[in-house]
């Protein structure tokens, strides 16, 4: 499934394409303090990023800012990612775990959307941190409730804290079902 994603240039960017719009969206309606403009592309750069993100510091902005009218305001900073590191290796993780769990198919596919939501916030909370790092010059503070959210959900801003709770979804929503089963079949 990786070689799949990762090798045919056309899912790569269609897959860019979809994360940025469903990523953007996410993030914007949970995060009150920061506007990001998420772009499937990246200029020419050394380490091959293709993603990029349009940071914009809403307490610092004197403009209405939305999807409509970032193009036109430049952003207050400017970060490079590589789509697939953040988005789609998560996503491979949870599909596999969730394909691996012996359920029903109508319970793990619902559970799999449920978890998939979840994935989403999960990076949001992630992107939250490390761009309230980059905003303040990696003098981040908790001075709100939205960065205390923040820094407890993005973990240190390290994308290995990633995975930890992404199989922390996948045993609360789909494992714990088949971890139930085990269980009643063992006191029987």
């Amino acid at each position: 499934m990786y070689a799949l994603c990762y090798n045919i240039k056309g899912l790569q960017k269609g897959l860019a394409k979809f994360n940025a719009g469903i990523g953007q969206m996410v993030f914007n309606t949970l995060n009150p303090e920061v506007f990001c403009d998420f772009e499937a592309k990246a200029p020419p750069n050394p380490h091959d990023y293709d993603f990029t993100f349009h940071i914009y510091d809403l307490s610092k902005q004197t403009k209405v800012i939305n999807s409509r009218t970032v193009r036109r305001i430049p952003g207050n900073k400017v970060i490079l990612q590589k789509h697939f590191t953040l988005f789609i290796i998560p996503f491979i993780f949870l599909t596999a775990l969730a394909l691996a769990t012996p359920i029903s198919n109508k319970v793990k596919l619902i559970r799999y959307l449920i978890a998939v939501v979840c994935v989403y916030v999960i990076i949001s909370l992630h992107l939250s941190y490390r761009f309230e790092l980059v905003l303040t010059d990696d003098n981040f503070k908790v001075n709100s409730i939205w960065t205390f959210i923040s820094w407890i959900g993005g973990l240190g801003g390290t994308y290995d804290n990633l995975f930890v709770l992404i199989a922390l979804v996948w045993l609360l929503l789909i494992g714990w079902p088949l971890f139930n089963t085990i269980t009643s079949k063992l006191e029987k």
